[in-house]
């Protein structure tokens, strides 16, 4: 269909001349600012007078506002050559409804006032659209050719994008002279009955411009129509990630779906989300707000809100946990330490973690109580952290743990005694041997040492310059072990023995007259229990008539008979030194209900005192000196010799008689002395050595060793 010329506007006015001038413009407030309504004018111009004798002015206007409009009332003044109006005028714009950012062309058709010398637009006046504006079309032109009437004509199709038919489908160009300005505007209707094309079909158009038109450079086509498009369908959510957080809010939810172009708000049920941003039609992301339970997560557009469906609802869990304070505060770096944890909200807590190690195990006790394993850990500071259903607990000072480094500890020392030329060879038994860099005797380096495992080492003592109790150490890159009384070591002098007619130190039976032989009894009454043990001095003592000898104070060991009564069950007692560990080997063993006897070679340890201790059952415990060592005085005779022995007989094993026992007898036999008494026979190291014969001073090892007993 061509195009026709829209008829004059209603004129108010003289006929003048005509000219062509710029007009000033103006804009409209008010009402349409505040409904973000704003129409601006960008050029216009005029030429005439037409074959008819009309003026006209043509130009443009923009939709610099955030709606929609409709019903563009341009309005003009005319002007004498004094700037006196002699005339006005009104048109509409051409497109409409013009959406916020669209331009449109308009022309006013006029007769020009007398005296009228030029114009100035005074204002535009939109009104806000009910319908949206149809641009739902694609156009194609074809030709652009000049008839033979010289109408300049602008052919092609337009096709219909809509999903329904479009009516009275119309194309607007708008001309612009070589400087953008508007020169002249025109219009051309499909070429079909009624000008309607329906839903994807196509129809032509031919524009034709007059030949009074001025001149153009280059054109803008627009197509509209009457019908307005089918409102886009209202957004649909189809996804959420995650779909759970805490109750507190604050976490970011990915929304997958449509048509969320334009979105005005997200709700998480009737709470509006903290904040959202739309990434395409079909994705944005929203913060979620603080809540409980599960709701309904919705976006809202222009065209309404997303119905509910099971893809959009959001849970709400339980507060993150909360740690309020740990026990214990402090364990090793191997891990292994049990950790009672106290808070709040530990309820399904899914990890325990150390710094970002996972505890070995933890169970849930409660809502405010967790025990878990500590892992193995590097010295120093941890913080750890409870991971529930509602997110991971923070940090706070009280759940700050520290590992301590491994130090190594020794917790016993076999033999734990030894003379002061050392040599000989000890276990040490403890933890933490790992990297062991040095063995110490006080001060002293073992001579040698080899680390045998995590909890044993062997090392060759040092020889050292005086007698008595030193401190074993031992170095690895943690530290040193601290001390204890399983890291004494008791350095024993050469020693000469001394027999004396036995006299009683201990009788831990109720006090009973017939039974003490001595007045240094000091056990009276203290019956070993189970697992018990009893600190006897020995050096210092003596019986009740001097004269039968005494312990003096510089005693090194003694040789100890030894007697378990009353006994409860079966067990074994064993002495050593004070001040250093239990060796737990026996030197006395017996049955429930037994009495039994031994000699029991022992050293003397810290202020000249043994150690008795009893391992299962009761007992009474009866302890008798039947000689002791004293530190001997240097001798250059290295040759072992018996210098006193009374007139007895060897027996041998068949029970014959022989004659005085030799002095170089060195296999254990037994000599009659006297009804009830033997004297046995043994090849011991000096330091042990007890008896009835006198050794020289300065005699090496081996010795002989005669041990009066009573059978």
């Amino acid at each position: 269909m061509r195009s026709a010329r829209r008829s004059p506007s209603r004129l108010f006015g003289f006929v003048a001349v005509a000219a062509l001038l710029l007009g000033v413009f103006a804009t409209s407030t008010g009402t349409a600012a505040a409904s973000s309504l704003s129409i601006t004018p960008v050029s216009s111009s005029q030429w005439g007078p037409d074959t008819s004798g009309y003026e006209h002015i043509v130009g443009e206007v923009q939709n610099t506002g955030t709606v929609t409009a409709s019903l563009i009332e341009i309005d003009f003044a005319f002007y004498n050559a004094s700037d006196a109006v002699v005339g006005s005028d009104y048109t509409f714009a051409t497109v409409d409804p013009l959406a916020p950012g669209e331009k449109s062309p308009f022309e006013d058709i006029f007769t020009p006032p007398p005296g009228y010398t030029h114009y100035s637009i005074t204002s535009v006046s939109p009104s806000a659209s009910t319908i949206a504006a149809n641009r739902n079309f694609a156009t194609v032109v074809t030709d652009t050719y000049t008839d033979g009437s010289g109408y300049r004509n602008i052919a092609g199709t337009i096709t219909n994008l809509n999903t329904t038919t479009a009516d009275l489908v119309e194309a607007v160009f708008t001309f612009y002279n070589s400087s953008g300005t508007v020169v002249a505007q025109n219009y051309a209707y499909a070429d079909t009955a009624n000008a309607n094309i329906a839903a994807g079909q196509s129809a032509s158009f031919d524009e034709a411009l007059s030949p009074e038109d001025p001149t153009y450079s280059s054109y803008a086509m627009l197509v509209q129509s009457t019908s307005p498009p089918a409102p886009p369908p209202a957004p649909a959510v189809t996804s959420l990630s995650p779909s759970r957080g805490p109750a507190g809010g604050g976490t970011t939810v990915t929304i997958g779906g449509s048509g969320f172009d334009g979105v005005q708000s997200v709700m998480f049920g009737a709470v509006a989300a903290t904040s959202f941003t739309v990434v395409s039609s079909n994705q944005l992301t929203a913060v979620a707000p603080a809540g409980s339970g599960t709701v309904a997560v919705s976006v809202e557009g222009s065209y309404g809100a997303s119905p509910s469906s099971a893809a959009g609802t959001f849970t709400y869990l339980a507060p993150a946990p909360s740690i309020s304070s740990i026990s214990p505060v402090t364990g090793t770096t191997d891990g292994g330490t049990t950790v009672t944890i106290y808070g709040s909200n530990f309820t399904g807590a899914t990890a325990v973690d150390f710094a970002s190690t996972p505890a070995t195990g933890f169970t849930v006790v409660s809502s405010s109580e967790i025990t878990a394993v500590a892992p193995a850990g590097a010295a120093g500071k941890v913080d750890l952290a409870v991971t529930g259903p509602g997110g991971t607990s923070a940090q706070n000072p009280g759940d700050v743990y520290t590992y301590a480094a491994l130090t190594p500890a020794i917790s016993s020392i076999s033999p734990a005694s030894g003379l002061l030329a050392g040599g000989n060879t000890v276990m040490l038994s403890g933890t933490n041997f790992d990297g062991v860099t040095a063995v110490d005797f006080g001060s002293t380096p073992a001579t040698n040492f080899q680390v045998v495992a995590d909890t044993a080492i062997t090392a060759t003592v040092p020889a050292y310059s005086s007698p008595g109790l030193v401190e074993v150490s031992v170095t690895t890159p943690s530290g040193i072990s601290t001390t204890s009384s399983g890291a004494a070591y008791l350095y024993l002098p050469p020693a000469a023995y001394e027999a004396v007619s036995p006299f009683r130190i201990c009788d831990t039976r109720p006090f009973n007259p017939s039974e003490l032989t001595g007045l240094n009894d000091q056990c009276q009454g203290k019956t070993l229990q189970p697992g018990g043990s009893i600190t006897i001095q020995v050096a210092g003592t003596s019986p009740n008539d001097a004269s039968t000898g005494e312990v003096p104070a510089n005693a090194v060991a003694a040789i100890l008979d030894v007697t378990a009564t009353n006994t409860t069950g079966a067990s074994y007692l064993s002495l050593y030194p004070a001040g250093v560990s239990s060796p737990y080997t026996s030197d006395l063993n017996w049955s429930p209900g037994s009495t039994r006897s031994d000699l029991v070679e022992v050293a003397l340890g810290r202020n000249g005192q043994v150690v008795l201790y009893n391992n299962a059952g009761a007992t009474d415990v009866l302890v008798d000196v039947q000689g002791y060592y004293i530190p001997a005085p240097t001798s250059t005779n290295p040759s072992p010799r018996v210098t006193q022995v009374t007139n007895h007989l060897c027996q041998s094993g068949t029970g014959a008689t022989q004659g005085p026992c030799p002095a170089t007898t060195t296999t254990l036999r037994t000599v009659t002395l006297a009804p009830g008494t033997a004297l046995s026979l043994r090849h011991l190291p000096p330091q042990l050595l007890t008896g009835l014969a006198r050794l020289l001073p300065g005699d090496a090892a081996p010795l002989l060793e005669w041990v009066c007993r009573g059978d």
